[in-house]
């Protein structure tokens, strides 16, 4: 799969990840500005792979990816109401060259749609280790990133791809999915506090940018209000869908 890795030179998390890309011989383009509010560089490429820090409140310590992209209102970077290009088959396969890792302590997990940038033409994905100093400076953690984004370089495979609705930010009901089930994979993942902000408009974006055709719902992670609209969006357009449940 044809990538650049890019990443912010003041991110520290980023700068762990990259110093282990250095010893397995890949390497990195340094931004001088946070990502999330970039334009995108003149590099040619068919993926920008992000290297980044992951923040929580909790402080969680995890291992990440996600598309990017702002379902409502733009508070982190990027247009409001607009989502970027992404590569759900780089995601998955990052995801399950991360969940190999049994690092201690760390949450593997995928993320769903959130932040900028999102006016960028070519796909992006972030790699993340969060979420405090701690964890952003540890050289495992790093290695552990560095050796996933060598087998998304690495792989060939291809996936039926979905987008996602339903549930919470860290995707319990999709991680699963996405790990045991080895035909498809997932690229913008709505959650159920973006429903309000969805509509016609942005769902078949969301399927144009995750070159996607079929939903998968996390049925039990939206309440029945929230669950009607969003059916009544995929009937309207058309669009096959499963639970994930089903999967």
């Amino acid at each position: 799969m044809k990538f650049r890795v890019i990443y912010w030179k003041e991110d520290p998390a980023a700068q762990n990840i990259v110093n282990q890309l250095e010893s397995i011989g890949i390497s990195a383009n340094a931004l001088e500005n946070s990502i999330l509010f970039s334009e995108e560089p003149e590099i040619e490429t068919d993926l920008f792979l992000v290297a980044s820090m992951h923040k929580s409140a909790a402080k969680r310590p995890a291992l990440t990816v996600h598309p990017t992209g702002n379902w409502g209102p733009a508070e982190a970077g990027g247009n409001e109401h607009e989502l970027s290009f992404t590569s759900p088959a780089a995601m998955k396969i990052g995801l399950k060259a991360l969940s190999k890792s049994n690092l201690e302590g760390f949450e593997i997990t995928r993320e769903v749609t959130h932040h900028g940038p999102t006016n960028w033409k070519t796909p992006l994905v972030f790699i993340e280790i969060g979420s405090s100093e701690k964890e952003w400076k540890n050289e495992k953690a790093g290695e552990i990133i560095a050796h996933a984004i060598s087998e998304i370089q690495d792989s060939e495979d291809e996936f039926e791809n979905h987008i996602g609705f339903g549930g919470g930010h860290y995707c319990p009901a999709f991680t699963p999915v996405l790990l045991r089930n080895e035909e498809i994979a997932i690229g913008h993942i709505a959650p159920k506090y973006a429903v309000p902000y969805l509509d016609e408009k942005i769902v078949e974006e969301a399927l144009k940018k995750s070159n996607a055709e079929k939903a998968v719902i996390d049925w039990k992670g939206l309440k029945s209000e929230k669950r009607k609209k969003v059916l009544n969006i995929l009937e309207s357009l058309g669009i096959d869908w499963m639970k994930t449940k089903e999967l």
